[in-house]
């Protein structure tokens, strides 16, 4: 393979060379002044030239067979600044490749391409040299790399980075939440005192009334947040959707919540309402929008329920 012979050149060439010119013929590399001559009968699979700090140049002869080359890593090449397609014909060998150039994106204002253009002047054609920066011309592919990953691996990445943070994030949020619904410190000693005090008269009824009372004193003000979080959504929606719209909002809240009350979950007729209410909706709002709303008020409405039971034994109490 080209690049087992590259490999095989030693760390002495490797600080020399400032040119590698492609060659073809089946000879070991050879150095000549700062130029590598890079020998091989058929050039095949991956390239990589970091090994050599000082590559300015890199060049290729017209017969050298490159053709099923599949990239050139060019990356960590920070002083190179000329790649030569060809020396002196448009029939530039990597022509037929479909190799590609890896680089770094100041590489493309950095590096300058040369090749031959056939001209015509005065009806003789002539071969004129052109040179053009690699981020403009058209001849050589190239691909965006970093830390010796393409960028669409790097941006696959970082989405996987930012799926695993919102999944953190969701996390947290539900730490958060069971942390507001678990009694405090305060809470289970006002709670221990109760039971063992010796002032308490162990009446259990009584006991399981003053508990509840002690469940509902922390239970009102999540109550009350999630009730104004559902509000918030709900303002926003209708602002966004307009007055007409947030009419259909209303009736879709007030389906669900029949529904929720009446345990209609699996009643047919009462979701086709809920469905399509939705779907005249999705005109003005996501449908993720809308389930926010929905799945926040379900979530309100349990809260709801829990809140009347605890409400009623604190009424008995009194």
């Amino acid at each position: 393979m080209a690049q087992e012979k590259l490999n095989g050149v030693s760390d002495d060439w490797k600080r020399q060379t400032k040119h590698i010119s492609f060659q073809n013929n089946s000879n070991a590399p050879s150095l000549s002044g700062n130029i590598l001559y890079f020998n091989n009968s058929v050039f095949e699979g991956e390239i990589n030239f970091s090994q050599f700090p000082n590559l300015r140049r890199i060049s290729f002869v017209n017969g050298a067979n490159v053709n099923n080359l599949e990239s050139i890593d060019i990356s960590e090449n920070k002083e190179l600044s000329k790649i030569v397609l060809n020396e002196s014909a448009a029939l530039y060998p990597l022509r037929n490749s479909n190799c590609n150039l890896l680089i770094k994106e100041r590489q493309l204002s950095q590096v300058v391409v040369m090749y031959h253009q056939l001209m015509y002047v005065n009806g003789t054609s002539v071969w004129l040299e052109k040179y053009k920066l690699l981020g403009q011309q058209e001849l050589l592919s190239y691909v965006l790399v970093e830390n010796g990953k393409k960028l669409e691996q790097l941006e696959a990445e970082i989405e996987k980075l930012n799926q695993a943070i919102a999944e953190k994030d969701q996390q947290i949020e539900s730490l958060k939440k069971e942390n507001e619904e678990t009694p405090t410190l305060s809470q289970f000693q006002e709670l221990v005192e109760i039971v063992f005090s010796p002032n308490t008269d162990l009446d259990f009824d009584k006991l399981k009334k003053e508990i509840k009372g002690l469940k509902l004193k922390f239970y009102l003000p999540y109550f009350q947040k999630e009730e104004n979080t559902l509000k918030k959504l709900i303002t926003d929606a209708k602002e966004k959707a307009g007055t007409n719209m947030g009419k259909f909002l209303d009736l879709l809240l007030q389906i669900q919540k029949q529904i929720f009350e009446r345990q209609q979950e699996n009643d047919s007729f009462a979701q086709g309402q809920l469905s399509a209410y939705q779907i005249i909706l999705q005109e003005k709002l996501d449908y993720d929008e809308l389930q926010k709303i929905l799945n926040e008020q379900k979530k309100l409405l349990k809260l709801e329920q829990q809140l009347r039971f605890l409400q009623s034994d604190e009424e008995e109490i009194e």
